[in-house]
């Protein structure tokens, strides 16, 4: 049962979304001090996104340990596809799609290790 609801919440994209939702909170301000600090837009500090796909691929991996199983690599991959549908759809950047996926890979190898 513990499997089911671990990947019924990472389809419906559970760990991405805690991603966006605390990957802002820490993004937001570090790009308001870049954009002071050195004169780049915050439109120009896309890698920033990785804070989203770092979180989303600890909170993936908390979701799955809080039920008792061993993420396998299925998981990063299905949160991969994801994040490619979400920035496809809502037409970001490609800059801001490699930033979340290179995010999720430190944050998943960083967990693996």
């Amino acid at each position: 049962m513990g499997e089911f609801i671990a990947y019924t919440l990472l389809l419906v994209g559970m760990p991405v979304f805690i991603g966006m939702f605390v990957g802002s909170f820490v993004a937001i301000p570090l790009s308001r001090i870049f954009e002071r600090s050195t004169g780049l837009q915050r439109t120009h500090v896309e890698i920033l996104e990785a804070v989203s796909g770092l979180t989303a691929a600890v909170s993936a991996a908390f979701l799955f340990r809080l039920m008792g199983l061993s993420p396998r690599l299925d998981v990063p991959a299905i949160m991969a596809v994801w994040i490619s549908v979400y920035c496809l759809v809502s037409h970001r950047r490609f800059a801001n799609w490699l930033s979340w996926l290179g995010g999720l890979i430190v944050g998943w190898c960083a967990l693996a290790l």
